[in-house]
């Protein structure tokens, strides 16, 4: 069964239905067997950059993953000290944290990081987009 990582970006794009979403990652998303996951990286830091004003959204992050999350079947991943202490080891080709946390999570937890970050590819982790 596969696993997938939601970066904070893919998992607002789905959630708006922005066509900034490849078809075939949505694809993938939705195929039987697929389990989606949301960090509480990107609550972290939805709530601060939505708090900042660097992430307007339509709600505030907290009403967006109450409603959101079960509505898609996506399941919250816990930030664990495995994949925070891996942060010590990773190499530094991404200067964003929330980044590079979701990078040390999907190693951790043997996941697939859905990302259209470019950089976050460097790392020796599986991505799709």
């Amino acid at each position: 069964m596969a696993s997938y990582l939601l970066d904070t970006v893919a998992f607002l794009w789905i959630v708006q239905g922005s066509s900034k979403l490849p078809e075939r990652v949505a694809a993938t998303l939705v195929t039987d067997g697929a389990l989606c996951h949301l960090s509480h990286v990107s609550l972290i830091e939805m709530a601060i950059k939505h708090r900042n004003g660097k992430m307007p959204l339509p709600a505030p992050p907290h009403e967006i993953i109450a409603t959101e999350c079960p509505l898609r079947g996506i399941e919250l991943l816990p930030l664990t000290p495995e994949a925070i202490f891996l942060l010590e080891t990773l190499p530094q080709h991404h200067n964003d944290p929330f980044d590079r946390l979701l990078a040390c999570q999907a190693a951790t937890h043997d996941m697939t990081l859905v990302t259209p970050d470019r950089i976050l590819r460097k790392y020796k982790i599986k991505t799709l987009w």
